[in-house]
């Protein structure tokens, strides 16, 4: 049976140790880009209902958070208001993940460099009986390809924390959007 990613994953839990800070800012700013990609979707719903609907939609209950909103900036409601409204906040989302990918490198870099002199410092500091049994070549490939594949790690549990981050905004917008429409009715 197959160890779990978490079982695999522990030896090199200290090697981030350093990097917690950014790590946390990474988290923060994947949350961050996932809420506001989220809520530009999200004003989707008002401003269909706001096309479909004329004037009439601004008196309803359900347009009350979104033309409060936009009065608290002193906008006036309107479909170009609505529209620029989802692509400053669609705009605001893509900086924030020009943040995520900034500090993801931020850490996956130094991380990989610490690895690899960890593990050529090992090797250096190996009893020769090591380097006898079998081919030194090898021995640095296999652990020049364990820190790859650490490395290649690093950036696909990014990528799949920010998507789950994403589904889940997502599916709040989408349950947000059907209330919404059925508050319509």
């Amino acid at each position: 049976m197959p160890a779990s990613f978490f079982t695999q994953a522990a030896p090199y839990l200290p090697a981030l140790k350093p990097y917690r800070a950014r790590i946390a800012w990474l988290g923060a700013l994947m949350f961050g880009a996932a809420v506001t990609e989220g809520v530009g979707i999200g004003l989707f719903f008002p401003l269909i209902e706001y096309v479909q609907h004329g004037e009439a939609f601004l008196a309803r209950p359900s347009a009350a958070r979104a033309v409060a909103a936009l009065a608290a900036v002193g906008i006036a409601p309107s479909v170009g208001a609505f529209i620029a409204l989802i692509f400053v906040v669609i705009a605001v989302a893509l900086v924030i993940k020009y943040g995520v990918s900034t500090v993801s490198a931020r850490v996956y870099e130094p991380l990989m460099k610490d690895l690899r002199e960890e593990a050529f410092s090992r090797i250096i500091g190996s009893h020769l009986s090591h380097f006898t049994a079998g081919s030194s070549a090898e021995l640095v490939q296999v652990i020049e390809t364990e820190v790859d594949y650490v490395g290649t790690a690093f950036p696909f549990a990014v990528t799949i924390a920010a998507s789950v981050l994403s589904i889940a905004v997502y599916s709040g917008v989408a349950r947000q959007g059907a209330m919404v429409s059925n508050s319509a009715r």
